[in-house]
Order: structure tokens, then sequence, then C-alpha cells
């Protein structure tokens, strides 16, 4: 473990500096993820690496990254809270589809509301109600 750590470690930072494919550089980390033993390490170097993808607008890597989580509802839907936050300013849409992955309906509503207002939900009810009728 003791030389997992500073790997891992050495890949997010130099992964982070490095520029030309940043889709690809989350996807080797996410895949380095699985050679770390300890799994509560392994979850919070996941975190690290799902929120930098989120600042650099990955959205679909966060998507992908969140889905590790699921069996964890409250890290889960957290850390989907702050990185749709990240998100939003480089992708709202992508903003939008994480705020929807967040399970806890009233940190998924708050999330909503901090980001795109009441006025969000208001027509994305009105929508909603359109499309049953």
């Amino acid at each position: 473990m003791r030389r997992t750590l500073p790997f891992v470690c050495l890949v997010v930072v130099v992964g982070c500096e490095s520029g030309p494919a940043p889709k690809q550089i989350w996807l080797d980390q996410y895949r380095g993820l699985r050679a770390i033993p300890d799994a509560t390490m392994a979850r919070s170097m996941l975190a690290n690496v799902c929120e930098s993808a989120a600042f650099s607008g990955d959205g679909a890597a966060v998507v992908m990254m969140l889905r590790d989580l699921e069996d964890e509802p409250q890290r889960h839907d957290e850390l989907a809270a702050r990185c749709a936050s990240h998100l939003y300013g480089h992708d709202a849409e992508a903003a939008r589809r994480v705020v929807g992955k967040i399970g806890d309906r009233t940190l998924q509503a708050a999330t909503r509301d901090k980001l795109f207002g009441k006025k969000d939900d208001a027509a994305k009810g009105g929508e909603k109600t359109k499309a049953k009728v």
C-alpha cells in the first residue's frame, strides 16, 4: 500500500497537468484506482479524480465514475452535488444530468435550485405535466 499511494498521487498530479487528451487522462486514472488494495483510499481517490474531471468539464467521465459509489448513497449524492456545481460553468446540460443522478430528493432539489434557480423546477414540472396528458 505504501508503494501504491505515491504512484497514484503521481498519476493524479501528472495527469492533471498534461493536456492533450483529458478524457483519456480521467480514464487512465480511473482504471489505476482499481489497483489500490485499500477500498477506503480508492474511494477517496475516486472522489478526487471525479471532481477533477468535473472541474475540466468532462460530464461523461463524472457520470461514469459516480456509478462506482452507488452502493454508498450519501457519499454518491454529496459528490454528485459538488461535481454538478463544478460542471455548471462548463456544460450546464451535463450538470443537469449529474443533478438527476442524486438519489436524495432534498439534496437534488437544493442543488437544482442553487444551479438553475426555482424557475427551472417549474419549467420542468410543466414539461412533465404536458408529456403525461
